[in-house]
């Protein structure tokens, strides 16, 4: 989790990310939320827009203050990729401005073991006309991020241009954060892929 964090707190401080992510008159609206199992969830940043290097420090600092306090006892091994969708559906739902896209980006370090099929909260937030995208930490064998990226393209990302990325280790982790995010910002110019990969 403390990786996660780091890696994200280094995104809205980055040079790349203000230059190529707020350029011209663009802004983002972010909310950053913690997730485990079913029903437990943390609020880090509620609803702001970021459209300045200042914005984007106070966005860094409030997640850098709040994030990765320790889940509630019992829960820390429990993981629902499905509660994490339907938790960012949740907050896109009440979202406090307009957007032209609405993007659940999801973080995990390893598949879904409670609750719902993530597929289930997928297909729901497909029906909102949000896009899901997923992004992996595995920190393991060589060779395990082939296998989370295949797990996360068939169980957890849709829409136009959806994606998954797995990184080994944390510089890797943090270069696909950033890479991700100006993806995200630009209107995913990606290919879409379809789930289950063919």
């Amino acid at each position: 989790m403390a990786a996660q964090v780091s890696a994200h707190v280094k995104l809205l401080r980055s040079p790349e990310f203000l230059d190529k992510a707020l350029g011209g008159d663009r802004c983002l609206g972010l909310h950053y939320f913690e997730w485990s199992g079913v029903g437990d969830v943390h609020e880090v940043l509620p609803w702001m827009t970021v459209c300045s290097a200042s914005k984007a420090e106070v966005a860094a600092a409030k997640i850098e203050a709040k994030a990765g306090l320790p889940p509630p006892s019992g829960t820390s091994r429990r993981s629902s990729l499905a509660f994490a969708i339907d938790s960012g559906l949740a907050a896109i739902k009440v979202m406090p401005f307009r957007a032209s896209r609405k993007i659940i980006s999801i973080s995990t370090d390893g598949i879904s073991n409670d609750g719902v099929p993530p597929s289930e909260a997928r297909d729901r937030a497909a029906k909102e006309n949000c896009i899901v995208n997923a992004i992996a930490l595995t920190e393991g064998e060589p060779g395990l991020e082939a296998d989370m990226k295949a797990y996360l393209r068939r169980n957890v990302i849709t829409g136009d241009g959806s994606f998954a990325l797995a990184a080994r280790d944390l510089d890797a982790y943090e270069q696909l954060v950033l890479q991700k995010t100006l993806l995200e910002a630009r209107g995913q110019e990606r290919r879409r892929v379809n789930y289950p990969p063919k």
